[in-house]
């Protein structure tokens, strides 16, 4: 059996309450499940913004006295202010 465009729109306006009934069907279903589906994941962010003094890290500017023991925390906060 060979199909061509005619034949498959003939059949498809002939048919077409039964093609919108189950479209609608399957819609419908998508719809209920989407909106009554408890989230899986969430993103969460946030910034954080220093202004004054504080904003810039004191570690290895020009002028200071060379490199300086920092410690664990101190390296979170600084990588945490960029």
């Amino acid at each position: 059996m060979e199909y061509n465009t005619r034949g498959v729109l003939h059949a498809f306006f002939r048919q077409k309450w039964k093609f919108i009934i189950i479209f609608g069907l399957f819609a419908f279903t998508g719809w209920h499940y989407i909106s009554n589906a408890n989230p899986v994941y969430q993103a969460r962010g946030s910034f954080l913004i220093r202004f004054g003094e504080s904003a810039k890290p004191g570690v290895n500017m020009p002028g200071g006295n060379g490199p300086t023991e920092v410690s664990y925390n101190d390296r979170k906060e600084i990588m945490e202010s960029h």
